[in-house]
């Protein structure tokens, strides 16, 4: 049965449709349509979804050899780690293609990707799929498909049945069960991911939250530019975080710090550390 509902989140367009709904609409999988205005940050899409950060899906793809891409389903809290993916592939080289060939090779521009519509190889067999292991583990499934804890890999994280996966167009996703999202695709599970680096800016340098005891609380450590990370509002905000207030008040926060602070050097950071830790 499907449920091709769409969440009170809606816009004037609710009865608009693309390859992506359309494909989902003949899956037979059970599936709840949101649609939304344009949003800033995962954040914010996951708010706009109802669901928790970790449950909203990224759909990437990777380009393998010549002709030869496949995707890659990500929690939103991690990111691809390539040295996992060489290793998983057996390739020594794996990249990203540019917008114009994601465009090209899955129909859909970026930010909008996901398997569901999206255009195959020359001869049309769909692109394969691989969904990172943290996916299967959160929603109580192992990597054979066999019941497990649910996030067992990870300290007092929460069950999440549900995911969210774009659905072709901005603003639109569907929310579904991860197990049968999986079945579906015929994705192959793996650990293909590291936890992500949110709020790394240029210059690439970052200070991880790790060592401040932000992953049990929050559930996905957080990653700081040494700017923010050298701000008495960041740490105050990122504080109220770790005590229940919404990540977004310290994602504010975070951007503002790295908008209007000079970058400091390695005295100031661990003076900052040192700060927080007190």
């Amino acid at each position: 049965m499907t449920d091709n509902s769409t969440d009170a989140t809606s816009t004037s367009d609710d009865a608009s449709t693309n390859p992506a709904l359309d494909a989902l609409a003949r899956s037979g999988l059970e599936y709840h349509v949101v649609r939304h205005e344009n949003v800033d940050s995962l954040e914010e899409a996951a708010q706009a979804r109802g669901l928790d950060p970790r449950q909203v899906l990224k759909t990437l793809v990777v380009r393998r050899a010549s002709g030869d891409y496949l995707f890659i389903l990500v929690p939103g809290d991690r990111q691809i780690s390539w040295p996992k993916m060489r290793e998983h592939l057996g390739v020594n080289r794996i990249s990203m293609p540019d917008a114009t060939k994601a465009l090209e090779v899955t129909g859909y521009v970026r930010g909008t990707i996901t398997p569901f519509g999206s255009h195959g190889s020359a001869n049309g067999t769909p692109w394969p799929v691989i969904a990172d292991a943290l996916i299967a583990s959160r929603a109580g499934i192992s990597a054979n498909g066999t019941a497990a804890d649910a996030g067992a890999s990870e300290t007092g994280a929460a069950p999440f049945a549900e995911v969210s996966i774009g659905g072709g167009a901005p603003g639109v996703s569907a929310t579904l069960a991860a197990d049968a999202l999986i079945d579906y695709l015929n994705a192959e599970v793996a650990d293909v991911t590291d936890p992500a680096v949110i709020y790394a800016e240029p210059p690439y340098w970052n200070v991880t939250m790790d060592a401040l005891d932000s992953t049990d609380r929050l559930g996905y450590p957080l990653h700081l530019t040494p700017g923010a990370l050298h701000s008495r509002d960041v740490m105050e905000a990122l504080k109220a975080a770790l005590t229940g207030e919404p990540l977004a008040s310290f994602e504010r926060a975070a951007s503002e710090a790295r908008r209007r602070l000079p970058t400091p050097n390695a005295e100031q950071i661990a003076q900052a550390e040192a700060d927080f830790r007190a």
